[in-house]
């Protein structure tokens, strides 16, 4: 109450030529009562109201509603809400909202501050659960509805995979969560939905909630978080799920998650009745922009990560960047490794805006995480689209840069201790002063990727971990044709190439960084 729904609301509508809606006056039309009228019944008279009017306009396209601020609330009336389009949350400080909406005669619910705080206070971790939040005081209105506009509405992508009968879309935009229900193939029915318990609740409930009304029947399996998941022991248990509900061959698993819900799943989708469609839908940075595109799914084994694995291309990944706003730092950060390294790998201006843009990164700036996540899938996709199964000696090797000592040193220090993409930065920063202590780079460009990792938060040194164990790890890397490591190395910022090194030269190097000592 009193955030300013209606008149950003408005002015949202009139900037994007879009029609709008008021909720509180549909409901009022609906009834032919007024708010305090239908107060007078009981609340939940006005509630029943509400969600007709929010259902009368399921269908509306081009659409700006404002709900009332109790409508989110309900559980009921949420889901249909989640289902329709992005929920953007108008937030204001108390004293704020109360000076704003308090003592109105056709707001039932402030007429006393003690009431108003309570109901305020007992629906804000509700509102808190959705990502897409805007502080409306002190800000012109009208700046607002730009902003929400931009950051929003206007920020979107779509990449296309090109990969002949397997070709496949990547949507990427801030909220398109909702959109779910049409990225999957053939008509509704049953459907395995795989999770983990560090996946936001709003973001299986806007799924789950999205896939029911447009007549999907959902079957939610939810499994512990964490790179121990990815096991044979969890892919036998979604075996098991996928037999209990009845899942037929032509029917999808979606993944939502981040890059082990997605491995996991996928490597199920791939084996189960020899294969079923997949659709990834990636919660983290790390997975927008690398593991969910491309097909490569995978369990670990406890001797190496994705030692068991096929390529098994999704046929739809739904990339909604508003869930990027609600990781951890630490998580957050991971996926922006994985972004630098394309820009060494293949695109030296991409490598250029992740400089300029540190804070902006930082602060998670949705329409250019847009732009740099659908950058990213670009670049994969025209990886994949030469080189979909990893040939020796083709560029798709080159996604690893970083990867070989990185997957060690996950491998050696356990699973869980580095986050993925905090090991590839590790990896990075180390193959960089390799490279260029083998004189394949400048020192220069080194300690130019070197200062950008740690501007990032990232780690750049390797741990003091057993340099027997992690020469063993190496050598086990799927890489490896021949005697000897294979490395992808820099020679200049957007290009690499393949390097073999040769153990005593590998020991030498992982000495010269204080490894194992």
């Amino acid at each position: 109450m009193g955030a300013g729904k209606t008149t950003i609301g408005q002015l949202l509508a009139a900037r994007l030529g879009w029609r709008f809606v008021d909720i509180d006056e549909a409901a009022v039309a609906m009834a032919g009562r007024s708010i305090p009228e239908l107060f007078a019944d009981g609340e939940e008279e006005f509630r029943q109201w509400e969600r007709q009017a929010i259902a009368a306009h399921a269908h509306d396209e081009d659409t700006v509603i404002a709900t009332g601020g109790g409508a989110i609330a309900q559980d009921d009336t949420r889901g249909l809400l989640v289902s329709l389009g992005p929920v953007v949350c108008l937030t204001a400080p108390l004293a704020v909202l109360w000076e704003r909406a308090g003592t109105d005669p056709n707001r039932p619910l402030g007429q006393d501050f003690d009431v108003f705080k309570a109901r305020h206070d007992s629906r804000k971790p509700v509102y808190e659960r959705f990502p897409l939040r805007f502080d409306t005081s002190g800000v012109p209105p009208e700046a607002l509805a730009a902003a929400i506009a931009a950051q929003v509405v206007h920020a979107s992508a779509r990449v296309d995979v090109a990969l002949g009968e397997r070709a496949y879309p990547i949507d990427v935009a801030p909220g398109n969560l909702w959109r779910l229900p049409s990225a999957l193939p053939g008509d509704p029915g049953t459907c395995l939905v795989v999770t983990d318990d560090g996946v936001p609740q709003t973001y299986v409930e806007t799924a789950m909630h999205a896939l029911h009304y447009a007549g999907w029947a959902p079957v939610l399996e939810v499994l512990p978080a964490g790179e121990a998941t990815k096991s044979i022991a969890s892919a036998e248990r979604l075996y098991d799920a996928c037999i209990r509900s009845g899942l037929k061959r032509h029917q999808p698993i979606i993944a939502l998650g981040g890059g082990v819900v997605g491995d996991l799943t996928g490597f199920v989708a791939a084996t189960y009745q020899r294969g079923v469609p997949f659709v990834q839908v990636p919660t983290t940075l790390l997975a927008q922009i690398d593991s969910s595109v491309g097909g490569k799914v995978a369990v670990n084994h406890p001797r190496g990560k994705n030692l068991i694995g096929a390529f098994y291309q999704p046929v739809h990944v739904v990339a909604d960047v508003g869930t990027l706003l609600t990781l951890s730092d630490r998580e957050y950060g991971a996926g922006l490794a994985e972004l630098l390294k394309y820009g060494v790998i293949l695109d030296p201006d991409l490598f250029a805006t992740v400089e300029a843009n540190v804070q902006a990164l930082r602060d998670r700036d949705l329409p250019l995480l847009t732009r740099l996540v659908a950058r990213c899938c670009e670049l994969k996709a025209q990886v994949v689209a030469q080189d979909e199964r990893e040939m020796p000696g083709g560029p798709r090797g080159w996604l690893n840069f970083g990867h070989t000592l990185g997957h060690a040193v996950e491998t050696v220090a356990g699973y869980g201790t580095w986050l993925h993409g905090e090991a590839v930065a590790i990896g990075m920063a180390a193959a960089g002063r390799l490279a260029a202590t083998r004189g394949d780079w400048s020192v220069a460009d080194a300690a130019r990727l070197d200062a950008l990792i740690r501007a990032l938060d990232l780690p750049a040194s390797v741990p003091d971990l057993p340099a027997d164990e992690l020469v063993a790890a190496m050598a086990r890397d799927k890489k490896n044709r021949t005697a000897g490591t294979t490395f992808i190395l820099p020679s200049r910022i957007g290009a690499v190439g393949y390097a073999r090194i040769e153990e005593p030269e590998l020991r030498q190097w992982l000495a010269s960084e204080a490894v194992g000592k």
